[in-house]
């Protein structure tokens, strides 16, 4: 079936998506998104809400090709990275000029080498972090590179784990990591385990445990975590194993002393609902990308977004609306629904002048300048989205806490990677 779907996309990149000029047919962009699942499927439909947020403001300001709307088409990857690829492989039949998503880095990867790279149209994810995603732009030529990210890599997230462990005090010399064995848990756990290993000695690692993404009992691995005496354990995985993990260990070991530690896939209100209780989660410690910080353009992202759907922001909503918008003004600045041209405008949009910056709110103002032939400089929502040769971007951190008594989560502090990788 992989096999099958490969080829079916090469055969409709060979068609390609571009209308001719003059064309009033909308301008169809794609989205594939944990709708159901078991994974992130309480996230989907807010990142839904913030893409459609961006297409509603692009057509509003007139569009990026003027007499052609931009459509956004959403369908479910189910937390399935084979669903995701056959979701994706139906848009681009159906002649989507780009595509958004997916959340979980085993599908994004699964869309991107199996349909969106061979249809030579350009795909932005604004959630998945893992490093294989780099390496697939990596291993390929610059003019074959079609993937895009509004959220950092994993290669910067696992540093400043580390980091906030040292920082809060909370690990001492005895760490256990609790990994999920797919494509963003393995290389996030391998890259923890070196960053560790040098700044404390391989000794500091008192256990090291995976289970596979189906898992829905831990009892083998907590039990050697319990053996193993740890201060801290950094857990890699999602909000649904996150849940069943923590209510195990509590019932395993009552009032232990031993801190859990995640990352940016439990920096969400489903996990809270997963846990089952917020006494559960009290005094959890994460770290993220800060997709939620005090700047003008993320205030009035966020009060945008409460108007429309009456929505508080939930992390990496920013990221959501900076990919959409970003693919918009591609699409204005390439001047054409061909994906090798969006492409390549993508990698155009930041300009060396501040006086060309564009906000959010400012898809109008950006649209005006790209057809008078101007450079502009897109500030999004989520922070500077400025792609290296790879499609990544880079961003600060920040550690985050829950606390059962709000039912929220609070920022600690920010922090930046004390190396590039």
């Amino acid at each position: 079936m992989l096999l099958a779907l490969s080829l079916a996309a090469g055969a409709l990149g060979c068609r390609g998506p571009s209308l001719p000029a003059g064309s009033t047919e909308p301008i169809v962009i794609g989205a594939v998104l944990p709708l159901t699942g078991d994974g992130l499927e309480g996230d989907g439909p807010f990142y839904r809400d913030a893409m459609l947020l961006a297409i509603r403001e692009a057509n509003a300001a007139g569009g990026p090709i003027p007499g052609r709307r931009v459509e956004l088409r959403v369908r479910d990857g189910e937390g399935d990275p084979e669903v995701a690829a056959r979701r994706a492989a139906e848009l681009v039949d159906e002649g989507v000029v780009a595509l958004l998503g997916d959340a979980s880095s085993a599908n994004s990867l699964a869309i991107y080498d199996m349909v969106t790279r061979e249809a030579r149209i350009p795909q932005l994810s604004c959630t998945s972090t893992s490093t294989t995603l780099t390496a697939a732009n990596a291993a390929v030529p610059v003019e074959d590179r079609f993937f895009f990210r509004t959220a950092p890599s994993d290669r910067y997230q696992a540093q400043v784990l580390v980091d906030a462990a040292r920082v809060e005090g909370m690990c001492g010399n005895r760490i256990a990591l609790l990994w999920q064995d797919d494509t963003y848990g393995r290389p996030f756990a391998a890259d923890v385990l070196q960053i560790i290993s040098e700044a404390l000695g391989p000794s500091a690692v008192v256990a090291n445990e995976s289970f596979a993404p189906a898992s829905t009992s831990f009892d083998a691995q907590l039990a050697a975590l319990a053996a193993a005496t740890p201060n801290c354990v950094v857990l890699v995985t999602y909000p649904p194993q996150a849940g069943v993990i923590l209510r195990e260990w509590e019932a395993l070991e009552p009032g232990s002393s031993t801190r859990f530690i995640g990352t940016d896939a439990l920096f969400s209100s489903s996990f809270v609902d997963e846990a089952g209780s917020p006494a559960t989660l009290d005094g959890f410690l994460g770290v993220a990308p800060l997709t939620q910080a005090s700047t003008p353009q993320f205030n009035d992202f966020a009060d945008r977004l409460a108007a429309v759907y009456g929505e508080t922001a939930e992390p990496f909503q920013s990221n959501c609306y900076d990919a959409a918008a970003l693919l918009v003004l591609a699409i204005a600045r390439a001047g054409s629904t061909d994906g090798t041209a969006i492409r390549d405008a993508l990698r155009e949009l930041a300009a060396p002048s501040p006086a060309q910056r564009i906000d959010p709110a400012g898809l109008d103002v950006g649209f005006a300048r790209i057809f008078e032939d101007r450079p502009i400089d897109y500030e999004g929502a989520s922070g500077p989205v400025d792609f290296d040769e790879n499609g990544d971007v880079v961003a600060d951190y920040v550690i985050w806490r829950f606390e059962a008594a709000t039912e929220s989560f609070v920022s600690v502090r920010t922090l930046r990677p004390a190396r590039t990788p």
